[in-house]
């Protein structure tokens, strides 16, 4: 899915990190290793 980000992104909160993220080996067979986050804000 490709989109585009048209203002600043607000409210950003966190609400899944590391192992709680259900698609975790494809991000990180695809972008490598790291401590990923699952976000959500209003842009």
């Amino acid at each position: 899915m490709k989109f585009d980000v048209l203002g600043q992104i607000e409210n950003k909160e966190t609400f899944a990190t590391g192992s709680a993220i259900r698609d975790l080996s494809r991000l990180n067979k695809t972008y490598g290793k790291g401590r990923w986050l699952k976000c959500k804000g209003i842009a």
